[in-house]
């Protein structure tokens, strides 16, 4: 068993990064760099402290959400938790099952799993999502919200429109 389970490695060593390790690797990325600017916020700003960065359009503003989207679901951190952990199952299936995945669809899902990751570290440890991007006419946010929200675009574009012309 031992053995065996050494040749395996070897072999998966030697297949290089695939396509799919990729997938993950940029998720982790997105993870760590989402994670450390949700830190700065929290150590340099009060929560509901504002800083201008470009008066009257740009903020950045400390926010602890405890819902999601728009602040919906306020206080619903158990279910926050079971939907973004089964969401992360089916994105990781999907990754790992379609091999007729091209590379703009890899990159959607790594966006996707690398913002359902980072918020969803933050509803386990913290309690709530830090938010801290204020644009002052839209709900405060955070680099995983954007990511979910780009790759969810780049995902059905690509599904509806470039697998139509391919």
């Amino acid at each position: 068993m031992q053995k065996e389970r050494r040749k395996k490695l070897v072999i998966d060593a030697d297949r290089g990064v695939t396509e799919i390790d990729k997938v993950y690797l940029l998720a982790a990325a997105l993870l760590l760099i989402d994670q450390a600017t949700k830190i700065l916020t929290r150590l340099n700003l009060a929560e509901g402290e504002s800083l201008p960065l470009i008066s009257g359009l740009f903020h950045l503003t400390h926010v602890e959400n405890s819902g999601a989207a728009f602040g919906i679901l306020a206080n619903g951190r158990i279910l926050l938790i079971s939907v973004s952990i089964l969401t992360l199952f089916i994105l990781v299936f999907f990754n790992q099952t379609q091999d007729n995945l091209g590379r703009i669809d890899r990159i959607a899902l790594s966006l996707l799993i690398g913002g359902a990751l980072s918020n969803l570290f933050d509803r386990i440890t913290i309690g709530t999502v830090t938010d801290f991007l204020d644009f002052l006419i839209w709900p405060v946010f955070n680099l995983a919200d954007a990511a979910i929200t780009v790759g969810m675009i780049i995902l059905v574009f690509s599904q509806l429109f470039l697998r139509r012309s391919s």
